[in-house]
């Protein structure tokens, strides 16, 4: 028989066995870790030895060159003992390959990393630049991102305190307001006191002389350009004031006929209007007074009828309880510091109206031009604040008069206009002639207590003709 061959396998190289340190993960679970290594050393050890010894026994069988009678063996295939166990050499060196490279897989990686380095080391610097350029790739994602995220923060940020300086502001707004209706509420009443006949009177003449002095100032009949109808929704009452101007003899009353124009405006858009002396809810409690007027007697005008709901059309509506109910909304007015609309509205009419009436000296004069819209914007405050004056009284209804055109003067009538100028020969007396325009309307006070009817605080300034 061929004899085996009794070498000895390869030793196999012994385990390098290295615990990773940790951070102290405590007693038990080192412990843990260690018996756990150790269980998978020995159960690969074993493995790896009943490998051996069966690809031992494999080859030794399975060979056609092993027999079980040498001189058979040599006899039949001519293979001599040498070339058998140089086959067998060679299986146990593959076997030796592959004990090797399972160990290595239990191989630290640092030891392993230092021996690829070493065997290729410009091989495994291009691996390790190529790895941290994907790290700084990633790394530059996120500080993009992380910046992305600062921005969208500052943005935030940003807004929050923009939100928080609104807020501040409506708070102290609020806080305001707080205070005035504290100060009507505490109040419990409003001023009963009347104002006086000659505040009121002074205050409606101041408006004739701004009107006096703006007209003398600023307007000729030959004005800076001519009455055109593009884009000028006033040209049809512009093209028949124009129309009675050419009508007056001369330029002074030329002039009395844009005072008269003006004078207009401003009663017939402040003065004499139901003003509260507020801003957003004015023409509704101008509509709601009228309404409330107009039930005193029990009716409604045709545009009040859709208010019947809101008033209930109660008759019994008398002038005390109007009076009463406007003076103190008016007092609330005040108080809150609101500021109407109506006189900047009644000004840029005015302006617009007047405007082709305006000399070229103001219009060449930017100073001019300033001192005219100041002027005219002075006169719409005025009118308005003494229209709030007449209607905070309550035992007293003021209105301001004007004669129709062409009436004839009589003696009722005479008593409360001044003729200011004649169109034609004068006459000492007024009396018999007729008013050719109402210059400056004249003021009446109605007392709610007297039966002697209406008390003249200043005459209407008229031109008469004969």
């Amino acid at each position: 028989m061929a004899e085996l061959n009794t070498e000895d396998p390869p030793a196999v190289p012994p385990r390098q066995h290295t615990v990773v340190p940790m951070e102290d993960p405590g007693p038990r679970v080192r412990e843990f870790f260690e018996n756990s290594l150790e269980k998978v050393h020995d159960s690969l050890e074993r493995k790896i030895t009943e490998y051996h010894t069966a690809v031992e026994r494999a080859v030794c069988n399975s060979s056609p060159y092993i027999q079980v009678d040498n001189a058979q063996a040599s006899s039949s295939s001519g293979v001599s003992m040498p070339q058998t166990r140089f086959l067998h050499q060679k299986a146990l060196t593959a076997l030796q390959t592959l004990v090797t490279a399972l160990w290595s897989l239990l191989e630290p990686k640092e030891e392993r990393t230092l021996r690829e380095f070493q065997e290729d080391p410009v091989g495994e610097v291009e691996r390790r630049l190529s790895t941290l350029g994907e790290q700084l790739k990633t790394l530059s994602a996120d500080k993009k991102k992380v910046e992305d995220d600062i921005g969208s923060y500052k943005a935030r940020l940003a807004t929050t305190r923009k939100e928080a300086t609104e807020a501040k502001v409506a708070i102290q707004r609020l806080s305001e307001h707080n205070s005035k209706y504290r100060e009507i509420i505490l109040r419990g009443s409003s001023d009963d006191s009347e104002i006086p006949d000659d505040k009121i009177h002074g205050q409606f003449v101041e408006l004739r002389v701004l009107i006096q002095r703006i007209v003398h100032r600023h307007y000729v009949v030959q004005g800076h350009k001519k009455l055109t109808g593009h884009n000028n929704p006033w040209f049809d009452r512009q093209k028949k004031f124009r129309d009675v101007l050419k009508s007056l003899a001369s330029e002074p009353l030329q002039r009395f006929g844009m005072r008269a124009k003006i004078f207009e405006f401003v009663d017939r858009d402040l003065i004499s209007t139901r003003s509260f002396g507020v801003s957003k809810s004015e023409h509704n409690l101008k509509d709601f007074e009228e309404a409330l007027d107009c039930s005193k007697a029990g009716m409604l005008p045709q545009n009040h009828l859709r208010k019947r709901e809101l008033i209930g059309l109660r008759p019994s509506v008398s002038h005390s309880d109007l009076a009463e109910w406007r003076s103190r909304t008016i007092e609330c007015g005040a108080l809150l510091g609101e500021k109407s609309k109506w006189p900047g509205e009644t000004c840029q009419d005015v302006l617009d109206f007047m405007d082709p009436y305006v000399s070229a000296a103001t219009v060449g004069s930017a100073v001019s031009l300033d001192l005219l819209n100041k002027s005219m914007r002075e006169l719409c405050d005025k009118a308005y604040s003494l229209s709030v004056l007449l209607r905070r009284s309550k035992k007293a209804t003021f209105q301001t008069w004007a004669v129709k055109n062409d009436s004839i003067v009589t003696a009722p009538i005479e008593a409360k206009v001044s003729c200011q100028e004649f169109d034609g020969p004068a006459k000492a007396e007024i009396l018999g002639s007729r008013v050719a325009m109402t210059i400056f309307g004249g003021l009446v006070k109605i007392p709610e207590d007297t039966s002697d009817g209406q008390i003249v605080l200043e005459k209407s300034h008229v031109v008469c003709r004969n």
